[in-house]
């Protein structure tokens, strides 16, 4: 069965947030240096929006061809 745009939208943002619950979890128990963390999520929120440009930039090349 072929999931709806719309599904797989909200499947995704419930994986997303589950790892953003994990990853949050795990530095709190880390108890790292306040700027050490902000480094990490920056590069987690960073790495999130690169995905998903290049996703949307695939989606766009295959529309091309």
């Amino acid at each position: 069965m072929k999931r709806t745009p719309k599904e797989i939208y909200e499947y995704e943002s419930r994986r997303i947030d589950e790892y953003e619950d994990k990853l949050k979890s795990l530095l709190d128990d880390l108890k790292l240096n306040p700027n050490v963390e902000e480094t990490i999520w920056g590069l987690w929120n960073w790495y999130g929006h690169a995905r998903a440009i290049k996703s949307k930039a695939y989606q766009d090349m295959k529309k091309i061809k």
